[in-house]
């Protein structure tokens, strides 16, 4: 495979811009010839600034909803299915579906799947039993 030399990714904190904090992996690069890495990027990346929860129940099994029918920007957003469900969730698109044809992720009683999302309003769950539901939580 050849030589590699470890190379560490560090980022500016936005607490203190006189600071550099490092990644948390080491990046292996391989090495030939002359070359430099210079990376720009928002130190946002490092970490996620705020942290939000919600929960959302389904009105009708089989009609899916949004985690939030108005626009809330986020980075992340993580779904646990309630511990008092009976029966499952599915997570997804505007087209999750829990009966029938079923589509998304399924999520049993505790069940969590984690997606990398720019709105709440991209995430739908579905319930095989109406008022069951879910918790989330986001990072913006």
């Amino acid at each position: 495979m050849g030589n590699y030399n470890d190379a560490h990714l560090y980022l500016l904190d936005p607490n203190n811009p006189s600071r550099w904090i490092p990644a948390e992996w080491p990046l292996r690069v391989a090495q030939s010839g002359n070359w430099g890495v210079e990376l720009t990027a928002p130190a946002e990346i490092a970490g996620y600034r705020n942290l939000k929860d919600g929960s959302k129940d389904v009105t009708t099994a089989g009609t899916a909803v949004q985690l939030s029918s108005s626009s809330v920007s986020c980075k992340k957003v993580v779904v646990q299915a309630k511990n008092s469900n009976s029966k499952s969730i599915m997570v997804g698109s505007s087209t999750v579906k829990a009966l029938g044809e079923v589509r998304g992720i399924r999520l049993y009683s505790s069940g969590t799947f984690e997606l990398m999302v720019n709105n709440l309003t991209d995430v739908w769950i579905d319930a095989e039993v109406s008022g069951e539901g879910c918790t989330f939580i986001y990072y913006v």
